[in-house]
């Protein structure tokens, strides 16, 4: 197989029947087209995907992407393999993961949060249909439940259960999980629903002609929004969920409970959190009963050491 010959469109539409999320399929081919793209005439064997990481590396890609993209391969390798059998062997466990840095994102203060979710953008007299509270709502989705982008996109009327306060939502692998809706959104959320005249099968938050919001039309009203604000971090709709479980942690809330709250099937992706609250930890040590007896020492007014160096 050589450039052009990929079946890169055939991977794509299984992938989506196998229930991958729009995003997740977005990026495969967005890795995929690279890939074919740089291929020309070479074969696709284990040099060539091999020598492709090298290629990115030395175009100075980061960590993060190249592995973005070493996923993708590998999951299209299995599929040559397994589905299409264009490959004599499996060798995506050739494809190594580039060592990443240490999991420290510049996390929102509860006050820049609640700044986001409250700005409101003045808006010119040719965008009066611009109904800013549809991301206003979506943003406190994210901050205050925690929720992935895709999880969030993906939810339909239908989804709400508002006897119970509850929403479901489908997250990775096509696991379902039931979501609490917090009292401080439920009435204003009901009222939104209502004026909009919101049938069950809509999208819950819509585009403009009720289709699914887009990504990135979420990620541009949420930069505006920052930029106006003045605040100089990098926010992106992922780091209100790394916010979320980062006060989850705080506040003392079990293990079991976040990780079932948010998703999670992994400890090791509970655990990423904690070093972000160590200065929260400090009053464990300061007021452990073995560290509060004070032993009393009588210091010298000149050290030992002091006399060896003179």
């Amino acid at each position: 197989m050589t450039r052009g010959s990929l079946p890169v469109e055939n991977f794509l539409r299984y992938q989506r029947l196998s229930g991958k999320a729009p995003r997740t399929v977005e990026r495969y081919k967005f890795d995929l087209r690279l890939f074919d793209k740089w291929l020309g005439t070479r074969n696709v064997n284990k040099e060539s995907v091999t020598d492709f990481i090298l290629y990115l590396k030395g175009r100075g890609y980061k960590a993060w992407t190249i592995n973005s993209t070493v996923s993708a391969l590998r999951v299209f390798i299995r599929y040559l393999y397994q589905e299409e059998k264009l490959l004599e062997e499996d060798f995506s466990y050739a494809l190594k993961y580039q060592k990443t840095e240490p999991f420290n994102p510049d996390l929102l203060t509860n006050q820049e949060i609640e700044a986001i979710l409250n700005f409101e953008r003045k808006m010119s007299v040719h965008h009066k249909w611009f109904d800013g509270r549809k991301y206003t709502f979506a943003i406190e989705f994210l901050a205050r439940c925690g929720l992935r982008v895709n999880e969030l996109l993906s939810l339909k009327v239908a989804d709400l259960n508002f006897q119970n306060r509850t929403f479901r939502v489908i997250g990775k692998g096509g696991k379902l999980r039931t979501i609490y809706i917090p009292s401080v959104i439920y009435l204003r959320l009901v009222k939104w629903i209502l004026d909009r005249h919101a049938r069950p099968e809509d999208w819950l938050f819509q585009g403009m002609k009720r289709n699914q919001m887009g990504y990135r039309s979420l990620v541009d009203e949420l930069k505006k929004r920052v930029r106006l604000l003045g605040i100089n971090k990098r926010v992106h709709p992922h780091l209100f969920r790394h916010c979320f479980i980062t006060e989850a942690v705080k506040a003392d809330i079990t293990p079991a409970k976040l990780m079932k709250a948010v998703g999670h099937s992994s400890v090791q992706s509970y655990l990423r959190y904690t070093h972000l609250v160590a200065d929260d930890i400090i009053d464990v040590f300061e007021e452990h009963p073995l560290n509060k007896f004070k032993e009393k020492i009588e210091v010298p007014t000149r050290p030992h050491s002091y006399d060896m160096i003179s």
